[in-house]
């Protein structure tokens, strides 16, 4: 553990260092093109209630951002390298005291230390590609009301992240993959993708950087058209419809000889909607609707949604209150899992917040035993510079 944190203090130090020679000095020719940021989320949390046992814990994800423009180096018109370095600690709350499928924070992700994406991407004219290790939820399948909330499945919904050979490329296991943009107008926007697919084990790969692609992993295809619209002159709304489709060789039963190819796929629609305003107070809310019909897959519907008030306590945009439901059914298992989740964030500035935040989880199927529902309390902090 101290390893890790070793290197990633090293790298901060280095561009730090350098940055300052730079604007002191104004002589190195790359000063401008890079720039940087460091974020730290951090998570206590007690399970009150239900689930596998009561108690608490802690979770932590700290990021470092670095990214280099080509243009301003002055090397080529429209390129940028974005590197993100992540550190994921802390004992999970799922795993050891809720029991739940759907992970109930989103920066639950194990003991890590990788390179989450590492990419390059060029526009040109109204298209733009990415190459690289890439978090397919970035670009695809998210919600920005959604975001606001810490349980997983606001961020990306479990009929994609789950159902795509078991685990989608997403927090915190990312792989190789390709983007393609293409801005039609000011409206709309479709992105395609195809990723290995199998994401890395990065507990198990240095860094995330020991690739292994092969034939029998196959290869994860997502399409998304999006249209957005402005509701005022301050506002706007977004709604995205894409399917995927996953594909890869699996051996028939016990008999390794034996490969066949196996097909999952979905649909999937997501709204974010501005539904009022009144000087510095508003009104948002978002759906996500995820549908998959293939067989022997772990979720096959999920239906999410919530509103978000900003500006309830305080005038200067600086707090955002929210409440979210949703509900995912098993598609083997005839049963479901339901989330009510009741947050509030606070900004004390652009760089420092504070979040409170409510879960109720109901019939939690994370496990093979039968729990109670859980009743979670979150105090969440998160800072950048």
């Amino acid at each position: 553990m101290y390893k890790r944190f070793l290197i990633l203090f090293s790298i901060v130090f280095f561009v730090f260092v350098n940055s300052k020679k730079s604007k002191a000095q104004n002589e190195r020719k790359f000063s401008n093109a890079f720039d940087y940021n460091t974020s730290y989320t951090g998570d206590f949390v007690y399970n009150i209630d239900g689930g596998i046992k009561t108690g608490s814990t802690y979770m932590g994800l700290l990021n470092f951002n670095l990214g280099f423009d080509t243009k301003k180096a002055g090397l080529w018109n429209n390129g940028y390298f974005f590197a993100m370095l992540s550190d994921t600690h802390g004992r999970s709350l799922s795993e050891h005291y809720i029991g739940d499928f759907q992970v109930s924070s989103n920066i639950d992700g194990g003991k890590n230390f990788y390179f989450q994406e590492l990419w390059y991407s060029h526009k040109f004219f109204q298209f733009s590609f990415i190459l690289g290790i890439q978090d397919l939820n970035v670009e695809f399948a998210n919600s920005n009301c959604g975001g606001l909330f810490i349980n997983s499945s606001f961020g990306i919904m479990p009929t994609l992240a789950t159902n795509a050979n078991a685990n989608a490329p997403i927090f915190p296991l990312t792989t190789l993959g390709f983007t393609f943009k293409w801005d039609i107008n000011e409206n709309w926007t479709w992105k395609n993708a195809i990723y290995d697919g199998q994401p890395f084990n990065n507990g198990e790969k240095f860094l995330n950087f020991e690739w292994d692609s092969n034939d029998k992993d196959g290869g994860l295809f997502i399409s998304e058209m999006q249209y957005s619209f402005s509701t005022d002159n301050e506002h706007s709304s977004v709604i995205k419809v894409g399917t995927y489709l996953h594909h890869k060789h699996i051996s028939a039963g016990n008999n390794e000889g034996v490969i066949i190819d196996k097909y999952i796929n979905g649909i999937y629609s997501i709204a974010d909607l501005h539904i009022w305003n009144s000087g510095n107070k508003s009104l948002d809310a978002f759906t996500q609707i995820g549908f998959s019909p293939s067989k022997n897959i772990e979720v096959d519907y999920y239906l999410g949604g919530g509103i978000n008030y900003t500006g309830l306590f305080n005038r200067k945009n600086r707090d955002v209150a929210g409440i979210a439901v949703n509900v995912l059914h098993f598609n083997m298992r005839d049963d479901s899992e339901a989330v009510v989740e009741l947050t509030y964030q606070y900004n004390f500035s652009s760089k420092i917040y504070l979040q409170p935040d409510l879960q109720y989880i109901i019939n939690p199927m994370g496990t093979d035993i039968n729990l109670n529902n859980s009743f979670v309390g979150f105090l969440r902090f998160g800072f950048n510079f």
